[in-house]
C-alpha cells in the first residue's frame, strides 16, 4: 500500500542510519541527504527508498483549526522562525524564501526585512497582511509608511535591538501585531504601547521596569500575549489578569499563587505555562478557565494527572513531564482531544499502548516497542512526530496504513543509538 497523502519527511535519515558506538563514546551524528536549494529556502530532506513505489514529496504541515475566536478584521499570526506571520494557519512550509529579505505566500509578500536595502525597495509592492522586520526606529518615512499600510490591512512588526528605544512605536496606533524587545540587560519600557489601540497580539521580550508592569493591564484590547521571555514572573500577575479579553497566554516560571491570580481570564482558550513551583494543588485553578481548549504545561512540577478529569473540553494537550502511565485513563477521557504531545512525559515500554484516542489528528511521542504499530490504527492522524532510535523500513511499514497522514517527522535520538 502506498501513502495516499503527500508526506513531508523532515528527518527520516534514521531508516538508513547504521551506527556503531562504544560504551563510553559520544553518539555519532550522520548527515542526512538533502536536495539542493536556492539561497534563503529551507532544505527538504530526501528520504530513502521505502519500496512499494512510495514517493515522498514536500507538502505543508497540517493547518489546525484556530483555537481563538477572531474579531472582525483580526488575523491569526502564526509563529515561525521569521517571527509571527499572517499565514492563516501553519503554512510556513509553503513560504517562498528564495530571497533572504522577503518571504511570499501564494505570490504575495507576507514578510519583509526593512533593515535590508533590498527589502526596503519592495515596500511599495506590499498589498495585503504582512509582518515587517525593523532593526531601528530612526527612519520617520518608514514608520509613516508602516502606519499608512496598517490602516488599510493588518500589519505586524518585529523589532528587536540592543539599543532599545521604543518611543516611536507610539505613532503606530493601528498596528495589529508587535513582537519586540531588547537583548540587553537593561529594562525595556512599555509606555509606548499605551497609544497602540489597534494592537491585538503582543510578544514582549526582556526585562520589564517594575513601574511599567501595570501598563500591561491597560492594554485591554489584547487577545494574544507572550511574555515568556520577560521577568514578570518575579512579581504578581494581577496586571495581566486585567486583560479579560485575552484568549492566548504564554508565560513561564509560574507558581501556584500566580496561576490563581490569572483566573479572571475567563476567555482564555490557549495557555502555555511552565514552572517547577507549579504543583498538583495549583493545577486545580485550571478549572477556572471555562473556555480553555489548548494547554501546554510540559515543564511544570505537577505529578498527579487527576486534574485532566476536570478539563474534558481540551482539544490540544502538552503533557507535563512528570506524568507517567497513570495518566493514560485520564487522557483517554479527553474525547475531544485532537493534538497530543508526549515527548517529555515518563512513558516507557508498553505504556502508550493503553491510549485510545480514535479522533486524534496530531501526535508527538518517543518510540517504544509496539508504539508505531499501535498508533498506525489511528486512521484520523494527519501529523506525526516521533523521537526514536534508528528504525528499519519494516518498523515504519505500518505507517503506510494511515490514509490522512500529511506530515511525518522522525528524529533520531542521539542518546539512544542502537548498535
Amino acid at each position: 500500500m502506498q501513502f495516499r497523502s503527500r508526506v513531508t519527511w523532515l528527518a527520516l535519515g534514521c531508516l538508513s542510519l547504521a551506527c556503531s558506538v562504544g560504551a563510553n563514546r559520544e553518539p555519532v551524528h550522520r548527515p542526512i541527504e538533502r536536495a539542493p536549494v536556492a539561497h534563503g529556502q529551507r532544505p527538504v530532506v530526501t528520504p530513502p527508498n521505502l519500496g512499494g513505489g512510495a514517493v515522498a514529496v514536500p507538502s505543508p504541515p497540517v493547518s489546525p483549526r484556530s483555537q481563538r475566536k477572531l474579531a472582525d478584521g483580526e488575523l491569526e499570526w502564526t509563529p515561525t522562525d521569521l517571527g509571527r506571520l499572517p499565514l492563516q494557519g501553519h503554512r510556513e512550509a509553503e513560504l517562498d524564501r528564495r530571497e533572504a529579505f522577503v518571504a511570499r505566500l501564494d505570490g504575495r509578500i507576507v514578510w519583509l526585512d526593512l533593515s535590508k536595502r533590498e527589502g526596503l525597495a519592495l515596500i511599495g509592492k506590499v498589498d495585503g497582511p504582512v509582518t515587517f522586520r525593523l532593526a531601528h526606529l530612526h527612519d520617520a518615512w518608514v514608520l509613516k509608511t508602516i502606519d499608512r499600510l496598517s490602516r488599510r490591512f493588518p500589519v505586524g512588526l518585529s523589532y528587536f535591538a540592543e539599543s532599545f528605544a521604543p518611543g516611536p512605536l507610539a505613532k503606530l496606533t493601528a498596528l495589529q501585531m508587535l513582537e519586540a524587545g531588547t537583548y540587553a540587560a537593561y529594562p525595556a519600557p512599555l509606555r509606548a504601547l499605551r497609544s497602540m489601540r489597534g494592537l491585538r497580539t503582543l510578544a514582549w521580550s526582556g526585562k520589564v521596569p517594575a513601574a511599567d508592569a501595570k501598563i500591561l493591564g491597560e492594554l485591554t484590547q489584547l487577545r494574544v500575549l507572550d511574555v515568556r521571555l520577560t521577568d514578570l514572573y518575579r512579581g504578581p500577575l494581577v496586571d495581566v489578569a486585567k486583560l479579560t479579553e485575552l484568549q492566548d497566554l504564554d508565560i513561564e516560571l509560574v507558581s501556584d499563587r500566580q496561576l490563581r491570580e490569572l483566573t479572571p481570564l475567563k476567555q482564555l482558550r490557549r495557555l502555555k505555562i511552565s514552572g517547577h513551583q507549579l504543583s498538583d494543588a495549583g493545577m486545580g485553578a485550571l478549572t477556572e478557565f471555562p473556555e480553555l481548549r489548548e494547554l501546554h504545561a510540559v515543564f511544570i512540577g505537577a505529578k498527579d494527572p487527576s486534574f485532566l478529569a476536570k478539563l474534558p473540553q481540551l482539544e490540544v494537550l502538552g503533557l507535563p513531564k512528570e506524568l507517567d502511565r497513570s495518566a493514560v485513563p485520564y487522557i483517554n477521557g479527553l474525547r475531544n482531544l485532537r493534538e497530543l504531545d508526549l515527548f517529555q512525559a515518563k512513558f516507557y515500554g508498553s505504556d502508550v499502548l493503553g491510549l485510545e484516542l480514535p479522533a486524534l489528528e496530531s501526535l508527538k511521542f518517543r518510540n517504544t516497542p509496539g508504539a508505531i504499530a499501535h498508533f498506525a490504527s489511528y486512521r484520523t492522524l494527519q501529523r506525526l512526530e516521533i523521537e526514536s532510535s534508528p528504525l528499519s523500513p519494516s518498523e515504519v511499514e505500518p505507517l503506510k496504513r494511515l490514509p490522512r497522514l500529511q506530515h511525518l517527522s522522525i528524529k533520531v535520538e542521539a542518546s539512544a543509538v542502537r548498535v
